[in-house]
């Protein structure tokens, strides 16, 4: 059955993306309500963070990130996939995040708290990323 609206499922933060997941129908808002729940989801995205971080080579590409958010468990993994000069911030980083936890604010937080190079427009944790630095 169609749903008047489509309804939003998920979504990534409306100030650094604004990535959604919508359903348009009660069957598929369900299905994909279980698939969460169940973590059959699996969430990858890629951002551009303002700062360096090494490249990471073989063997090892990727880099876990366990730092606790509000009091309870967050895991990210973190792959650097391009390290580029810029003129304003000095250099961008561009990685692949894969939480495996789904904490409000993970990856904007383990990205300026954790790595102290915050998410290309994060407002929100930039002094937080600039303290890491300090």
């Amino acid at each position: 059955m169609a749903l008047p609206l489509p309804l939003v499922m998920h979504r990534l933060d409306v100030p650094v993306s604004g990535l959604c997941v919508v359903a348009k129908t009660r069957r598929a808002a369900l299905d994909l309500a279980r698939q969460f729940e169940q973590r059959e989801v699996q969430k990858v995205y890629h951002a551009v963070l303002v700062g360096r971080l090494p490249r990471l080579t073989s063997p090892v590409r990727t880099q876990r990130i366990e730092e606790p958010i509000g009091g309870l468990s967050a895991s990210t993994d973190v792959d650097v996939l391009e390290v580029t000069p810029h003129v304003q911030w000095g250099w961008l980083t561009t990685v692949r995040m894969m939480p495996h936890t789904g904490r409000t604010h993970q990856l904007r937080l383990h990205a300026a708290r954790a790595l102290g190079c915050p998410i290309l427009g994060d407002d929100l944790y930039w002094d937080a990323a600039a303290e890491v630095r300090r």
